[in-house]
């Protein structure tokens, strides 16, 4: 899931992500709501699949959870990057 990604912005809002065999891409939901963020990801290559919500952070800054690992999703002009979050516990 993490790397970098070609970022492909579409006129209606939503944007395709590529790297390699793997495509993602951002869905609007018709009906958002106080636990469903407007904006989604899933991913259509190499198999079709819900990944998850994603929660908006910041202009071009989202942060969603797959498979119990957390992410952050950064949009560029034309790249956008997932990397995986790291909590540490400070004592």
């Amino acid at each position: 899931m993490k790397g970098i990604y070609q970022l492909e912005k579409q006129p209606n809002g939503e944007a395709v992500l590529r790297r390699g065999e793997i495509a993602l891409k951002i869905r609007l939901r018709i009906n958002p709501g106080p636990n469903k963020p407007k904006e989604f990801l899933i991913m259509f290559k190499p198999v079709y699949r819900y990944v998850s919500s994603l929660f908006p952070f910041e202009t071009g800054l989202y942060t969603f959870d797959c498979e119990n690992i957390a992410y952050t999703l950064h949009m560029a002009q034309s790249t956008a990057s997932i990397t995986e979050v790291v909590l540490q516990v400070v004592d």
